[in-house]
């Protein structure tokens, strides 16, 4: 069986650039969450903090940010994660639209298993 390959390519005319990551403001960061995790174990492990969040008219959790340190027992660590207006945006036909309202944050080892939970106003 022969493969056929219908896309069709053409360059860019010579005075185009196209800027890396889109527009430029998608990447300002609108707000921080900040979390401490302690290792209540007695040995040395590794933790990685999820934050999911809720966009109002979306989806009810969309992963936004990670994070992995190695903790010795009773040793605690924090993380931030910085929310870039695409994070907190939904993709449309008219491009990416910031919702106003409530945002949930969930903060957890996975979405089956949130640790913490707050809410950010837009």
């Amino acid at each position: 069986m022969q493969k056929q390959n219908n896309a069709s390519f053409s360059p860019l005319p010579r005075n185009e650039t196209i800027v890396e990551g889109g527009l430029p403001s998608l990447w300002d960061v609108l707000a921080k969450v900040t979390c401490t995790v302690t290792n209540t174990g007695k040995v040395t492990a590794a933790e990685v903090p999820q934050l999911y969040l809720h966009i109002p008219n979306g989806p009810a959790k969309v992963l936004r940010g990670f994070g992995k340190k190695t903790l010795a027992a009773n040793q605690s660590a924090t993380f931030e994660f910085d929310l870039t207006r695409r994070d907190l945006s939904t993709w449309t036909a008219q491009g990416w639209l910031l919702q106003r309202g409530s945002y949930p944050v969930y903060v957890g080892k996975s979405v089956l298993d949130i640790q913490l939970t707050g809410s950010l106003t837009i």
